[in-house]
């Protein structure tokens, strides 16, 4: 069997002091928008593209990268992970039939409902002390 890299892209997004987290239709783990970069996509209009399709918002300007990280599933497939700094213009979200909820969250919602991976990456990172949310 062929061994398969995954790029994914994801993104902290902010509004009025808050982080969107989408809940998972398969697990109902809370994660932050994103999704996997096809072939031959820009890194950006990959993100645009995945927050876009899970959370219906159109209006997002990227400010910055933050972390990678990498994750072996099994034996045949690895993801290479990178994390940004987003921000919204509007709270109204549309989520995909891939989500089953959302909530904007202040900083111990985030703390509390994130799910542990990817809250540990924020930690290790120190990316939970350096935003701007409530």
């Amino acid at each position: 069997m062929n061994k398969q890299f995954i790029v994914g892209v994801k993104s902290l997004i902010l509004y009025n002091r808050k982080v969107l987290l989408i809940q998972r239709a398969d697990c109902a783990e809370w994660e932050c928008p994103g999704g996997k970069v096809e072939f031959g996509e820009d890194l950006n209009d990959a993100l645009q593209r995945e927050i876009e399709e899970e959370t219906g918002l159109t209006d997002i300007r990227i400010e910055k990268f933050i972390y990678a990280m990498t994750t072996v599933f099994d034996e045949h497939t690895q993801l290479f992970g990178l994390m940004y700094l987003s921000h919204a213009n509007t709270d109204e979200v549309k989520l995909s039939n891939e989500h089953t909820d959302y909530m904007w969250a202040n900083k111990e919602q985030l703390i509390d409902k994130l799910f542990k991976p990817m809250l540990n990456e924020l930690r290790e990172y120190n990316v939970l002390n350096t935003l701007e949310i409530d």
